[in-house]
């Protein structure tokens, strides 16, 4: 009797590692919401562009990411980037606002001048009618005034 008891016991505990297993490799838990940074909006103002942060989870870590929408639309929580995303490379950079600017040179032309630390995934060079153009630029690092 009692090695039905430690059978069934050591059954439910394999179970659970493989349904835990399982859920990991297809990110059942997804990322977290979507968090507003900063925006800029055209000389026209009717097409903005949207920084978020995105929270990571167990296979993905956290990133930065851009969004044009047109001037009235909200961000969603589940929103993912339509046009920029970049990660800390590892720790490479910080994901801070000051690491990526947003400048609309035209009604149809997006500047986007980021971190040359940053990791990039998705950099889309046309959207709709909209023309964004990506230019790298190295961070300033604070002194250290406690030397």
């Amino acid at each position: 009797m009692r090695f039905k008891q430690h059978f069934k016991k050591t059954r439910l505990i394999f179970w659970a590692v493989v349904l835990a297993t399982i859920s990991g490799c297809f990110q059942i838990f997804g990322p977290g919401p979507a968090t507003f940074v900063k925006k800029s909006i055209n000389p026209s103002k009717t097409t903005q562009a949207i920084l978020f942060w995105k929270g990571g989870n167990a296979t993905s870590g956290n990133s930065l990411q851009v969004s044009v929408k047109d001037a009235g639309d909200d961000l969603d929580k589940e929103e993912m980037g339509n046009i920029f995303t970049v990660d800390n490379d590892h720790g490479k950079a910080w994901l801070n606002p000051n690491a990526i600017r947003l400048i609309w040179t035209s009604d149809r032309q997006l500047n986007i001048e980021y971190d040359v630390n940053l990791r990039t995934f998705i950099q889309v060079k046309r959207f709709n009618d909209d023309t964004i153009v990506y230019r790298t630029f190295k961070p300033v690092i604070p002194t250290n005034h406690m030397d």
